[in-house]
């Protein structure tokens, strides 16, 4: 189970795992993944980060975040310039959401927490952020399945992961998404319906609430109920062998 750029990261990550397993012979033990949020289509068309990616292309320098920072983290200040670019008066409209619920003390407990760590701890080591910028955003590489990894195996050590290998070991995907999610638009939000068992066993279910949905017990529990269904399913849940592979 991932929550956005984690799950965004874990899908090839499974892939070069099933690849490792297939070729040594071995069953692919992890069958199921749960993405909250994760965005793996990323370009200009209709997934939804075109003015990302252009506030990205006009106003960002890898060579200067290098020099600034090196590699260490690249500070909450530089992340938040970012989000209020994408989504202007952003910090205003959290802050004002959760003192405007702060008469509530269930609210309070509800979202207390996030509220400090939005704060005090979205710290980004510099060179992944540099990586996660061109490799993900600018060139797409996941979705185009250009994304390489290292690997033990030298066959496989460095080269673009084979994203149909989810399909080949029978991995069902759920993509957990939101109609009002600026951060992870619905249309990148989009594994279940690219990768692993599109003609049956994936699911994609799109809910009317935004990125941070988990702060809600209300929609906290509405994803619960889900993925408890969905990993109770027994249609996928049936041993993955390499001899199955076409």
């Amino acid at each position: 189970m991932a929550y956005c750029m984690g799950g965004t990261l874990i899908i090839p990550y499974l892939a070069r795992r099933a690849e490792k397993r297939f070729a040594r012979g071995e069953t692919m033990a992890i069958r199921k993944v749960v993405m909250m949020a994760s965005p793996v289509k990323i370009d200009d068309a209709d997934c939804g980060y075109a003015p990302v990616l252009d506030i990205i292309r006009k106003g960002y320098d890898a060579r200067l975040m290098k020099d600034l920072f090196g590699d260490v983290n690249i500070p909450i200040q530089v992340i938040e310039s970012g989000m209020n670019q994408t989504q202007l008066g952003v910090q205003y409209h959290v802050a004002s959401g959760f003192y405007n619920r702060a008469l509530s003390a269930e609210a309070i407990e509800d979202s207390a927490a996030f509220f400090y760590w939005l704060s005090h701890g979205r710290m980004f080591p510099a060179r992944a952020h540099r990586e996660w910028i061109q490799r993900v955003f600018l060139e797409n590489r996941i979705y185009k399945e250009k994304f390489s990894l290292p690997s033990t195996d030298p066959k496989l050590d460095g080269k673009p992961v084979d994203m149909n290998v989810l399909k080949k070991a029978e991995m069902a995907i759920l993509d957990y998404r939101g109609v009002r999610d600026m951060i992870s638009p619905g249309g990148s939000c989009v594994a279940s319906e690219t990768w692993g068992l599109t003609d049956g066993g994936n699911r994609t279910v799109e809910k009317e609430i935004g990125h941070i949905f988990v702060v809600s017990r209300k929609f906290l529990a509405e994803f619960l109920d889900t993925v408890i269904e969905f990993l109770a399913d027994e249609k996928v849940s049936k041993e993955s062998s390499p001899k199955k592979r076409k």
